[in-house]
């Protein structure tokens, strides 16, 4: 099936997504899945062209969290959203959500947006240690099964002597030559005090996978960037989206999800939009995208 693409969004050729829904193994019990906790409509608002709106959740707690949107019919959007942790000298904890209209000012795009966050319990917890204003730290958890999850990736911050603590995450995935996945999460201070930082972490089912068929050439260079648009046509609330990435013997091929966002093509429907980049040091091949729905 060919999936539109939002003209504000995904410069160059078009993506044509081949989709399909999966079966998965039973995991072990000591590789349980992450459990939703909640989905919460955080609130909705109309974004111009380029215009950005913040939200406080008071309510966090050790849950990963991932935010998202459903852009309003009959309108044609991409709407980034980004999570933040946060942390005050008196314990108290929050997430930030962001939404951003990624149309460039004067193109007409224009909607209403609702935006939802996602509470999912954390499986797996690593500390960083305390990082400085702009410091990061990340790690890799060996033997991913890739081909059987999306793996997700939060932050819990410490207690500040004073001030608030941010952090944020992001993540990546890597194929050794040997065949052997990996998934590297980074937790940054994105914040102006130093701060004790933990990276949470877990996985759930893949519902939906599939490949661009880009680059045409059966490889990617480094630094190579292109987009795809995921989902039948219809309604979810936010998304979550990873990949499998496939191993060359020349070296480690490292991939990440560089920009994601919900989108609405008049007519099509609720779809989930993502750039992907290859981030390491040499060509690689393209890797599978594999995507979970939050209803």
């Amino acid at each position: 099936m060919r999936l539109r693409f939002p003209r504000s969004v995904i410069a160059g050729a078009a993506v044509v997504v081949t989709a399909a829904a999966i079966s998965v193994a039973v995991i072990p019990d000591a590789l349980a899945n992450s459990s939703v906790n909640g989905i919460w409509k955080i609130g909705t608002v109309y974004l111009g062209e380029g215009a950005s709106r913040s939200w406080t959740w008071n309510n966090a707690n050790s849950d990963i969290y991932v935010g998202g949107s459903v852009v309003g019919d009959d309108t044609e959007c991409a709407i980034r959203t980004t999570v933040r942790y946060r942390r005050t000298s008196t314990g108290a904890r929050a997430v930030v959500v962001q939404a951003t209209n990624t149309a460039a000012p004067n193109t007409g795009y224009g909607c209403p947006v609702t935006v939802y966050l996602v509470g999912l319990k954390a499986d797996r917890t690593s500390a960083r240690g305390v990082l400085s204003p702009g410091g990061s730290s990340g790690f890799a958890w060996r033997n991913a099964a890739s081909d059987r999850y999306v793996y997700l990736a939060g932050a819990v911050a410490g207690i500040p002597s004073s001030g608030t603590c941010q952090l944020e995450v992001d993540s990546r995935m890597r194929a050794r030559p040997n065949g052997e996945d990996q998934f590297l999460p980074t937790v940054r201070n994105t914040g102006s005090v130093d701060c004790e930082a933990n990276v949470t972490y877990g996985w759930l089912d893949i519902e939906e996978q599939g490949k661009s068929g880009n680059p045409g050439s059966g490889s990617a260079e480094p630094g190579w960037t292109g987009g795809a648009v995921m989902g039948e046509p219809g309604s979810f609330r936010a998304f979550a989206v990873g990949l499998d990435p496939q191993p060359t013997s020349s070296g480690n091929c490292d991939w990440a999800i560089t920009d994601k966002f919900a989108t609405n093509n008049t007519g099509a429907g609720d779809q989930a939009g993502f750039n992907y980049s290859n981030v390491g040091e040499q060509p690689c091949p393209e890797p599978t995208f594999t995507t979970v729905y939050f209803e």
